[in-house]
């Protein structure tokens, strides 16, 4: 199951998964070790999704406690699944990303050699 959600998640017919964590990983990762660049796509992704999240959930509030017999199921079965999804997408993906590259080895990453000297000076012309 989780191999088929990570083989659908970097699947790309078009662009319908741009702006996903996986996505910010690789526009981020140019050569950084893993875990900055899991850190610096955690923090990039972190913010639209709280964001998303807390105005759908706090729009379903008065509709669950003020709703009908029909509504209140509904909106607490979408703020359940609202904040599980949020749980995935924030702690879970990332985790099960690093184990596909660090442990399983599924995906290749690619991190530049440290350079020594941060200035290297150019050789004189002979």
């Amino acid at each position: 199951m989780v191999v088929l959600a990570l083989v659908l998640l970097r699947f790309n017919p078009g662009n319908w998964h741009r702006g996903t964590f996986l996505d910010t990983i690789s526009s981020i990762a140019a050569g950084e070790p893993l875990e900055q660049a899991l850190r610096d796509a955690g923090i990039e992704r972190l913010r639209p999704v709280l964001i998303t999240v807390a105005a759908t959930i706090f729009a379903f509030f008065p509709l669950a406690v003020h709703g009908g017999p029909l509504w209140k199921p509904l909106c607490y079965t979408q703020i359940g699944g609202l904040a599980i999804a949020t749980f995935v997408t924030v702690i879970l993906v990332p985790v099960l990303y690093s184990i596909a590259v660090l442990d399983v080895k599924i995906i290749h990453w690619d991190e530049k050699p440290k350079d020594p000297s941060p200035n290297p000076q150019p050789e004189a012309a002979a």
